[in-house]
């Protein structure tokens, strides 16, 4: 969790609210709230929440507010969101029109929202513009290893992708370093980091604006605590930021 930039900003964003507001946001991992822990809370945030997650679960048969970041399939539970569906069109028309014609798809595991959406967005280009859908899903965790290891998959097909998107930076950042001088892709991160624009060949990404997620989910969050506030969803806009990796000269020949 803690090498992920994006879980740390919007728990930074969170936190800041909450001690503005006079509550404490406590973090602890998911086995704290399994078995026997009765760790007293007032309500719930949730990151990238799925069915099995024990927190979720705790929440609801416990009756506290929950608020998620990401699509949970609750009508009980308000949420924080990313709309996809814009997002992911928004990335795949940039590389086209950078010359890409066979982008794949570094995909984290689909368990989670945020990369269901991406899959089906990404599915759903490819229909329309009769474009052979290339996806590779990873196992294990979610690493700069891992996406390296993706995108050696993708790159030794006898057609390779000229463009990789990956839905975490830390998969782009392996897939950049997969990338052969012969046939080096261009690169495209869901979700910007320090570490994307710091790469070598810095890595355009969708600024997914997590500290702005961090704050409306703890003020969703605290209003319903109050009964100030009945379930609703927020969607917070993303844009895309272009760097070397899909610029001129991004490619090699």
């Amino acid at each position: 969790m803690w090498n992920v930039e994006f879980f740390v900003r919007v728990m930074s964003a969170a936190s800041e609210v909450a001690s503005a507001k006079g509550y404490a946001l406590a973090m602890a991992p998911i086995g704290e709230w399994e078995g026997s822990s009765r760790l007293p809370y007032d309500g719930a945030i949730v990151v990238d929440p799925v069915k099995e997650n024990a927190l979720v679960q705790r929440a609801l048969v416990d009756g506290r507010p929950l608020v998620t970041v990401g699509r949970l399939d609750s009508e009980s539970t308000s949420r924080v969101d990313n709309d996809f569906s814009v997002i992911v069109p928004e990335v795949l028309n940039h590389l086209w029109q950078q010359g890409a014609r066979r982008p794949a798809l570094i995909s984290s595991p689909v368990s989670a929202s945020y990369a269901a959406d991406c899959v089906e967005a990404y599915r759903t280009w490819c229909s329309a513009h009769s474009v052979e859908p290339l996806i590779e899903v990873v196992s294990g965790s979610l690493s700069e290893d891992t996406g390296r290891q993706a995108a050696v998959k993708l790159l030794s097909r006898a057609q390779a992708p000229d463009a990789i998107f990956a839905t975490l930076d830390r998969l782009a950042l392996g897939a950049s370093m997969a990338a052969t001088t012969a046939r080096a892709p261009m690169i495209v991160s869901l979700g910007d980091s320090s570490a994307a624009a710091g790469a070598s060949v810095p890595l355009t990404a969708v600024e997914l604006n997590p500290f702005e997620i961090g704050r409306a989910a703890a003020e969703m969050l605290i209003a319903q605590i109050e009964g100030k506030q009945d379930i609703r969803s927020v969607t917070v806009p993303a844009h895309l930021v272009v760097r070397a990796s899909t610029g001129a000269g991004a490619r090699s020949s």
